[in-house]
């Protein structure tokens, strides 16, 4: 499987997991940022807010990334599944201006932190340590 298919199928995940919560159409949301050819970007588009469709897939695909990163380092590598999702899910939240400042101002606490376990959970399913 590809790691464009990985991203993929975390995304999705995350969104069906995340669409009681928060929104309903999300998984068709994310289906459209999936579909997005990104080099067919209008330059006006470059000004509008980033969609949270669109930023469950950028968690997903940089997430994926940092745990790829994680499992080289041996202790990671030998932690349980709760214990790696809880520490990718802290690095997810301390990248600076990543997910800060990028979810829907109207967004609970709860609901920021909902949306990065969701993330941090798919993508340890999808490879577990």
């Amino acid at each position: 499987m590809s790691e464009d298919s990985k991203v993929a199928g975390i995304a999705r995940r995350a969104a069906d997991r995340l669409a009681n919560e928060i929104d309903k159409a999300l998984r068709q949301d994310v289906e459209q940022e999936l579909a997005k050819d990104p080099l067919d970007q209008r330059p006006e588009r470059f000004l509008e807010p980033v969609s949270f469709a669109a930023l469950i897939v950028s968690l997903a695909s940089f997430g994926w990334t940092v745990y790829r990163d994680l499992k080289k380092d041996r202790d990671a590598a030998k932690a349980d599944r709760s214990a790696t999702e809880a520490r990718l899910a802290a690095l997810l939240r301390e990248e600076d201006g990543f997910a800060a400042g990028r979810l829907p101002p109207e967004m609970t606490t709860a609901q920021q932190s909902l949306v990065v376990c969701a993330i941090a959970a798919e993508i340890v399913a999808t490879d577990p340590p």
